[in-house]
């Protein structure tokens, strides 16, 4: 009656065998799942800290990126305001070729009026001459 209501003796130690070896086969799994994950959340938190430590120093280049230029505009405008603007650049050019021509005509003029002067001393000088040539003829 014992075997009806609770089956075979050997039966229960079997399934006990089984299931302690089905245990422990788990349990070797889970320890074997839970080494993976351990090592999985130590190299994504490495590769993390990477990341952050990069990102940092990104930030960090931007950063001094950022200043750099802020400095070169600053020397840039220092520099620009230290020069005449092209407008004061530009009158200057004009007032230049204004004197320029200017004098170009005065030049002109004054070798005008002195080959006219010249001309002028040249024929006196040959009148006086001619005068002095009758002068001495006649005396």
């Amino acid at each position: 009656m014992m075997d009806k209501v609770w089956g075979p003796a050997n039966m229960e130690i079997q399934e006990l065998s089984d299931l302690e070896s089905e245990l422990k086969v788990f349990v070797a799994k889970h320890k074997n799942v839970r080494q993976n994950t351990r090592k999985l959340h130590e190299d994504l938190r490495v590769h993390v800290l990477e990341q952050m430590t990069e990102i940092e120093g990104l930030c960090q280049n931007a950063e001094n990126n950022q200043k750099a230029i802020k400095h070169l505009e600053t020397r840039l405008n220092e520099e620009t305001a230290k020069r005449p603007a092209i407008d004061d650049l530009s009158a200057k050019v004009q007032v230049l070729e204004a004197e320029n021509e200017s004098l170009k005509n005065f030049t002109k003029e004054s070798s005008e009026k002195e080959t006219l002067a010249k001309k002028e001393l040249s024929e006196k000088h040959a009148r006086y001459m001619a005068e002095l040539a009758d002068k001495l003829k006649k005396s």
